[in-house]
């Protein structure tokens, strides 16, 4: 599956500057967009680099202004350059139609085109959630541009096959799938659903911190829209990289 021309939302953080008022990255960040297909764009050098493979719903500008976020950020870029991107279809990268979402394949494909387009010749894979098997498969397949192997509230499979030893029985699956999507549906982008993704997954003790859910609710206004996050949802239902 041909990775195309879509534009990549990129932020690289070159160092631990950060406006203590504002809470903002500094002026050393580069917010730019990259050509999946040609990765055209300004590089940089740096001995040590990492890449970020995010939850499955990002927006980097205003990921970036979450404290939490910034303090994680900041410790990484002290011994390098940190990179992350926003997957095509979500933040500002380019939309894709709800029945053309990229493959994982392809969206693995889109962070090597980000490591050319900003002259990273290796770097450590960090992975999230959904970016979990992601970077797995970009370890797998680019092991000499993998310095090392991060992964953090994932699994490699994702699909409840009969034989992983983590999958849960069928009928509870579909029934939590069934709940998130009918809030989804009914409170996307609200503070009621920022809560209670806090409360019940994420966060607990920030469920009723009302610059966190201000935070979480204006990102997921702008990630992505309900019907992409369903679509996006299903599609990381067949995830399984277990054999890569």
């Amino acid at each position: 599956e041909d990775a195309g021309s879509a534009r990549l939302q990129m932020l690289l953080h070159h160092d631990a500057a950060i406006d203590r008022e504002s809470g903002r990255f500094g002026e050393r960040d580069v917010r730019s967009n990259t050509d999946a297909s040609d990765g055209e764009i300004g590089k940089a050098l740096s001995t040590k680099d990492a890449e970020i493979f995010s939850f499955f719903l990002s927006f980097v500008v205003i990921g970036a202004y979450w404290l939490a976020h910034h303090r994680f950020f900041t410790r990484l870029a002290s011994f390098g350059r940190v990179m992350i991107f926003d997957k095509r279809g979500v933040g500002l990268s380019d939309r894709v139609p709800e029945d053309r979402l990229p493959s994982l394949e392809v969206r693995m494909d889109d962070a090597r085109a980000v490591m050319d387009a900003v002259g990273s010749e290796r770097a450590v894979v960090l992975g999230v959630s959904e970016g979990g098997p992601m970077a797995m498969l970009f370890a797998a397949t680019y092991p000499e541009r993998t310095i090392g192997l991060i992964v953090y509230g994932t699994s490699a499979c994702w699909n409840n096959a009969a034989d992983y030893p983590f999958s849960e029985p069928k009928e509870d699956r579909e029934a939590d799938f069934a709940v998130f999507s009918e809030r989804r549906e009914r409170l996307w982008g609200t503070k009621e659903l920022a809560r209670q993704f806090l409360a019940e997954s994420f966060a607990p003790g920030l469920a009723d911190d009302d610059a966190t859910l201000t935070w979480l609710a204006d990102f997921m206004r702008n990630a992505a829209s309900p019907g992409a996050v369903n679509a996006l949802s299903l599609m990381n239902r067949s995830i399984d990289v277990r054999s890569a």
